[in-house]
């Protein structure tokens, strides 16, 4: 996570600071050479799949099978992606706009306090001189990682066969989810580091959560909600647990701060997410219409949750009553009610709560007595 945040802020400060004209940032031009440009393209995707095998390498409880699933459902989600937003003239000239106004440091909120993804971007546009397979490949590797971290945040309960429902369940959902949106680049990498937050407030490992709330603010701020289920989780520990539920706030507030104040933040509406005003009356007014998109990120799960909740771990009844309502009414006031990507983080909350109905896929007594960071075994 650190090294992400490290090469996506590098060129939103090098490239500025070293331009003549900082405030002209344009996409940089095509390699002359055709092979060079193929050549640059292949080192890029096989220093993702590097990353992947390094991880694999250091995580041996991570079957192949699962990074199989995953890359392949990744690759499905761009192709989704690009049939039914990318193919569209007026989004793609929308997704360059935006992305011009990220590098130039405009004002063009919220996307400009949302810097990491389209920092991100731009390094393997420096490298590819392609903006499109730079988008594309962005793409992938976080939708890869996204599904990973879902899915091991499933396996910390469930056997390897449920957990891969996990993801397929997120791969059936990509369709709806990006239905009605133009492209930006924000959803991948925040999608999979409020999902790797998720796992370290189950496993109280509140330093890596730290550097997953600071990177994840900077990626999209909603990763501040997760804060709430942290202290609910283990309040029972005192005033250790108070503690560094302060420090994580103090961080918090550090990591909103920091992208904002440059632009004169405040505490309007659209300093903070790009609206005019509250948009909860809006939504209430359109809630009947975009009642298809709530049955299939909520709605569908909750049968089965309320049958198997006196089965479910305490730690994911709480994320279920703290994380799940807060994004729902963040969602409300700050943007569009029918935008389903802002819900697919939960729906490894909720996927994994409703499997608990299939107790032979379940061995949450292991996963809740096995020490920390250990998944639980079929």
């Amino acid at each position: 996570m650190a090294a992400v945040a490290v090469l996506s802020i590098a060129p939103l400060w090098i490239e500025p600071a070293s331009s003549a004209k900082p405030l002209q940032l344009d996409f940089l031009p095509p390699y002359a050479s055709s092979w060079l440009a193929w050549a640059t393209k292949a080192a890029v995707l096989l220093a993702m799949l590097a990353s992947i095998r390094i991880y694999v390498k250091f995580h041996p409880d991570v079957a192949m099978p699962a990074i199989g699933l995953c890359m392949a459902l990744a690759g499905a989600m761009i192709v989704i992606h690009w049939v039914h937003v990318d193919a569209n003239p007026s989004a793609r000239d929308w997704q360059k706009m935006v992305y011009t106004c990220i590098l130039n440091h405009s004002p063009f909120t919220p996307h400009v306090f949302r810097p990491l993804p389209y920092g991100f971007t731009r390094l393997l546009e420096w490298v590819t001189r392609d903006w499109t397979f730079s988008c594309l490949a962005y793409r992938w590797f976080f939708s890869f990682w996204f599904l990973l971290a879902s899915y091991q945040f499933a396996r910390l309960w469930l056997s390897p066969g449920l957990s891969h429902i996990v993801t397929v369940t997120l791969g059936a959902l990509y369709y709806c989810s990006v239905k009605t949106y133009y492209g930006q680049l924000t959803d991948p990498m925040s999608h999979w580091l409020f999902v790797m937050a998720l796992v370290y407030v189950v496993e109280d490992e509140w330093i890596p959560l730290g550097v997953a709330l600071v990177i994840g603010i900077l990626a999209k701020e909603t990763a501040i909600l997760i804060l709430p289920a942290y202290w609910a989780c283990w309040r029972r520990k005192g005033w250790p647990a108070f503690g560094r539920t302060v420090i994580l706030g103090a961080l918090c507030a550090v990591s909103f701060l920091v992208v904002r104040l440059p632009y004169g933040w405040g505490l309007q509406y659209q300093q903070i997410n790009g609206t005019e005003g509250s948009m909860l009356w809006a939504n209430l007014r359109i809630l009947k219409p975009c009642f298809p998109h709530l049955a299939r990120c909520f709605i569908i799960f909750i049968p089965f949750i309320i049958y198997a909740w006196r089965e479910i771990d305490v730690r994911l009844k709480i994320l279920c009553l703290t994380v799940v309502p807060l994004v729902l009414v963040s969602n409300f006031c700050f943007g569009w009610i029918h935008e389903a990507r802002n819900y697919m983080p939960l729906v490894p909350v909720l996927a994994t709560s409703a499997l608990f109905a299939f107790p032979r896929g379940n061995c949450s007594q292991l996963a809740s007595t096995a020490p920390r960071g250990t998944a639980c075994s079929a």
